[in-house]
């Protein structure tokens, strides 16, 4: 890879509120036989008793229909024609859904008792066409969830990777990129993904953004292929919350656990000054529903409470001198952490073609954490981030033919981090101790306006189903990030003095933080076009494409003060990488989507689908603002700086020394790239049996315009002086590019199993191989090693093969057992050598055998092993009120899964380490939960 920067360019900014369409139209449609073919003029009627709604349509000549615009739920579709005897079934429509109801009429010379054909429903369809899967209501209530977070139950998905993080903070992940990257929320249409790292408002992480009583469905999609979703090159979360009725329903649970519930390990054990922590957790919340006016307006309300004391384990690296010279900082430290989500959904049917909505969602979380392994309890910060969305929609059917919906949404997200120990950093080989980047404050508002059509154009073969829609949205971001304003200071050994001092110090109040904070504000605009189109009888295909303009969102205005400096301009490593004010928007973003269904036997019981698209992502925003505040907001680094006391250093440096120790900046190129994800799949789909559900999908994902940065003026230590490689009058030039690029290759298989209501299992395998340039975050490399540096291999993500069994089957005794089982493969770790074996003063791209990864042996203590189960007996106490008895077990086995690895091989005098290759950490342990919950 050419390096010096060109390229260069990088992780873009801010923006671009993907067209909050995450939850299209959902839609109803068949045909109506008898014996001698298609029947016309058949009224076909779908009815929702709880909502007391109806809806009609005429079939036409060869006895197609088409209903739009539908609201998920159960509906009792009926078929009737004078001289036919009347037919009707239930079918459940879930958001988005093309619904199908077929039916058979049999003549009658007079009208007979209606005949009920049950629906065959299920939640691993055959027949779609993007690689996609749905989880319901009775999932989501029933499956053992630890922490429940919502984000958590994507690990029933093929192609999703999960794990059980021992401090309660982990996110699921897809495809090549990390776990947080890529990956997108909506919320009954909203998106919720931010313009900060690209990860869900809130850091979901730390939380369920959402209660998990409030939803009606979660949908997961790895290769999406309607041009109405976007900004999830690694995966897509639609979520849909449940919307009120005629009928008043409610519910109240409360789960607890404490130290008697919890579970230690042998690892644990060995951890010096280990005590087993005074651990705790409850979760309660409520869920009710009802009419606020009957037939005309309802409500839903949500609310949950997640309160833990959780602990983290600081597990430091063993110097080559002297394995125990850390001890005193070892051992099991409380985290606690408080979440507090809620969901408030009210409706009004004005009438029968207008629906008006209200939603609001809100977070609010507070904690501490960002410490463990080998960070210190000094390198804690305490989190404080709030989250809100208001949803306010309309949608209006002026004609049988043509469904509208119009919304508008705000969305805001503030993000607060402070340090514990206010201090330096102090980072040595094996252990870290303080924290350089933990004060920051993060404020984002978005508004949007959403308009979009559905139309539909014929039913039955040659029939199209159209869809548009537009977006235009402001965007304001604050950030207020002061990193290394308290100093910080490497070593090359833990008795040595440090080799590098940095401090950060503003230019115009040298005396304060102030010149730390930035603000951007840009727009937005979106549209797309799609059309699914019945080519033929047994072939469905989708077509579309959509645009997003992202405008005044990446610093255009803003000019760097050493644009007029002849010594930079002179360089030609730095050609096109200095704003001057008039930086290309990115208006190039236009995603192709193609994909097909085949119905192989035409009686919809096999089918063959694939489909290929572009999904765009986001770039980072924090990479723009890095360009703007390091014109106010200066790095200093000193070698050699002979103290460990940074205001001895910001001292050098308002007293005058910027010329001996000049600042570091930060560049980025005229024209940035958003990532892009160029995806592709193939699959197969069958009923077996009535039962019985098999799936397979090959997919392809080629990820481009990665962001990614290289030092141009890194500190050559193999000179005598060190020297600086292109100006002693400035430290690190960190360019930004958008040059990185990832591979994901996956075969998805699941077979679904559901005899009967009472059992519904699924187990599904992951067969993938993830490579990618790069996956870790700032990594300043030196220009000269880039080229060894971003090479294509695999990343902490490729993971080989995972197994899934999830599923509820009834036991005897009115019991209900649950379970979320799980099985994968190790994972490869990033492994160093210790030493700067290239003199480049930079110790993260001297790889042992040119390798950035190093995988642990396939042997069974290696492979990541967790049996989650839940067993509930459920009590009825009259008047519809019931009470649920709730005992939940995760890790039930108590399996020590290693969450990773030493790697470090040697000290920087090349000595073996003797933790090289040995676990660090572990997933968490066994945990037994106790809850209720009360249905009235």
């Amino acid at each position: 890879m050419n390096m010096p920067c060109r390229a260069l360019l990088a992780a873009i900014a801010v923006v671009a509120p993907a067209m909050s369409r995450s939850q299209p139209m959902t839609t109803l449609e068949g045909v109506v036989r008898d014996s001698a073919g298609g029947v016309g003029r058949v009224s076909v009627s779908a009815f929702d008793s709880l909502r007391n709604v109806r809806r009609a349509v005429l079939t036409s000549e060869k006895g197609y229909y088409r209903m739009l615009g539908l609201a998920p739920g159960r509906y009792l579709v009926a078929a009737r024609i004078i001289g036919h005897s009347p037919v009707s079934q239930p079918v459940d429509l879930t958001a988005g859904q093309r619904g199908v109801a077929d039916f058979v009429l049999y003549r009658a010379a007079s009208v007979l008792p209606t005949v009920n054909v049950p629906g065959q429903t299920s939640n691993d369809p055959v027949e779609r066409m993007s690689v996609t899967t749905s989880v319901s209501m009775q999932q989501i209530r029933e499956l053992p969830q630890a922490t429940r977070n919502v984000m958590e139950l994507a690990a029933v998905a093929p192609g999703i990777r999960s794990f059980h993080s021992a401090e309660g903070r982990s996110i699921p992940g897809a495809g090549a990129l990390r776990d947080e990257r890529g990956l997108n929320l909506y919320v009954d249409g909203v998106e919720m993904k931010n313009f900060n790292s690209t990860n869900v408002m809130g850091s979901p992480q730390t939380g369920s953004p959402l209660p998990s009583d409030a939803l009606e469905e979660l949908r997961v999609f790895l290769n999406p292929y309607d041009a109405e979703y976007a900004r999830g090159a690694a995966y897509v979360l639609s979520a849909v919350s449940r919307r009120g009725t005629n009928e008043n329903h409610g519910s109240a649970f409360a789960f607890f656990q404490n130290k008697d519930l919890i579970s230690v390990t042998d690892f644990q054990r060995q951890i010096p000054n280990f005590a087993k922590p005074d651990f705790k957790r409850r979760q309660v919340g409520f869920n009710l529903r009802g009419p606020v006016v009957r037939d005309k307006v309802f409500y839903a309300a949500s609310y949950e409470l997640s309160d833990t004391d959780t602990y983290i384990a600081v597990v430091p690296g063993k110097p080559a001198g002297d394995p125990s010279f850390w001890d005193e900082y070892a051992g099991v430290f409380k985290a606690p952490n408080q979440n507090h989500i809620g969901l408030l959904r009210l409706t009004y049917a004005a009438d029968s073609a207008n629906t008006l909505e209200a939603i609001w969602s809100t977070r609010y979380m507070t904690g501490e954490s960002m410490f463990g392994g080998t960070q210190s309890r000094e390198s804690a910060i305490s989190q404080e981030y709030a989250v809100n969305t208001v949803n306010l929609r309309h949608r209006w059917l002026p004609a049988p033919r043509i469904a509208n919906e119009l919304s508008l949404q705000f969305v805001s997200w503030s993000h607060e981090h402070n340090p514990l120990v206010v201090g330096p950093e102090l980072r040595y080989p094996t252990l870290r101790i303080g924290r350089a980047d933990g004060d920051s404050k993060i404020y984002e508002k978005q508004f949007r306006a959403l308009e979009r059509v559905t139309y539909s154009i014929g039913t039955g073969p040659g029939s199209h189903l159209l869809k548009a829609g537009i977006e235009l949205s402001r965007v304001f971001l604050q950030q207020f990030v002061p990193n290394v304003g308290a100093g910080l200071f490497r070593f090359n050994s833990e008795t040595a003095e440090p080799f590098e001092g940095s401090i950060s110090v503003g230019l115009l109040h040298p005396d304060s933080y102030r010149d730390a904070d930035t603000r951007q504000a840009g727009w937005v605009a979106s549209g797309y076009v799609n059309d699914e189109w019945q080519m033929l009888p047994r072939l469905v295909v989708n077509a579309g494409f959509r645009y997003d303009a992202e405008i005044s969102t990446l610093n255009n205005d803003f000019v760097v003060p050493w644009l007029d400096d002849p010594e930079l301009a002179a360089r030609p490593e730095l050609d096109g990488l200095l704003n001057r004010g008039h930086r290309k928007d990115d208006l190039n973003n236009i995603s192709p989507r193609f994909a097909f269904s085949w119905d192989l036997t035409g009686n919809r019981r096999a089918f063959v689908r694939g489909g290929f698209g572009i999904m765009f992502d986001r770039l980072p925003g924090f990479v723009p603002m890095q360009e703007r505040r390091a014109a106010r907001w200066r790095l200093y680094s000193f070698p050699n700086p002979g103290t460990t006391d940074p205001d001895e250093l910001r001292r050098r440096v308002v007293a005058g020394a910027g010329t001996a120790v000049p600042p570091a900046i930060v560049l980025l190129p005229q024209k940035i790239e958003a990532p892009e994800n160029r995806q592709w799949s193939l699959g197969f789909g069958a009923h077996l049996s009535r039962s019985m559900i098999v799936n397979f999908d090959y997919i392809d994902q080629d990820v481009r315009h990665l962001f990614a940065s290289v030092n141009l003026n890194w500190l050559d230590v193999s000179r005598k002086p060190a020297k600086r490689v292109l100006s002693s009058n400035y430290g690190n030039i960190v360019a930004w590019g958008d040059f990185a690029r990832a591979e994901y290759r996956a075969l998805l298989t699941s077979i679904s199993y559901a005899p009967r209501a009472s059992v519904n299992l699924k187990i599904s395998h992951t067969l993938a191989s993830a490579k990618a340039d790069w996956d870790v975050d700032n990594s300043q490399v030196p220009a000269s090693a880039a080229k060894d540096f971003y090479v294509m291999q695999r990343t902490s993500g490729d993971e080989r093969h995972r197994f899934v069994l999830s599923g509820t089957t009834a036991l005897p005794f009115a019991l209900r057992l649950s379970t979320i089982t799980t099985i994968a493969s190790p994972r490869p770790y990033r492994a160093t050598d210790g030493r700067d074996i290239n003199r480049n003063n930079f110790f993260e791209d001297d790889f042992i055998d040119g390798k950035r990864y190093r995988v642990p042996d396939n042997t069974r203590k290696n492979w990541y092993r967790v049996v989650d189960l839940r067993l509930t007996k459920t009590l009825g106490l009259g008047r519809g009120m019931s009470l649920s008895l709730i005992v939940e077990v995760f890790n039930l086995f108590n399996t020590e899964n290693y969450s990773g690895y030493f790697a470090i091989q040697r000290s920087v005098t090349g000595e073996l380490r003797p933790d090289f290759g040995t676990p660090s950490g572990t997933f968490a342990t066994r945990q037994f939960q106790l809850g209720s919950r009360l249905e009235f």
